[in-house]
């Protein structure tokens, strides 16, 4: 794979190489991979998390919720 990269990441990835945090471009293109998809992948969890707090305020706002308290939630949570 050839890259072209800007003269200021390619000052980076010296600086990362010589100060010893990689072995290797490779190693450091792989966990610049790596970062990528975890961020994707938390992206994602917000986005569901997202869709279900909004499916829970609708069902609140149709009366579809029930009232509750701390000391109840606790005592279901522990049996």
């Amino acid at each position: 794979m050839n890259l072209t990269l800007t003269p200021d990441i390619q000052s980076y990835i010296d600086s990362q190489l010589a100060c010893g945090a990689y072995r290797d471009r490779d190693e450091l293109v792989i966990e610049a991979i790596r970062a990528l998809r975890a961020r994707e992948e938390r992206t994602d969890r917000r986005a569901a998390l997202i869709a279900d707090l909004e499916q829970g305020v609708q069902s609140l706002d149709q009366g579809l919720g029930r009232e509750t308290n701390a000391e109840s939630l606790f005592n279901k949570t522990i049996r």
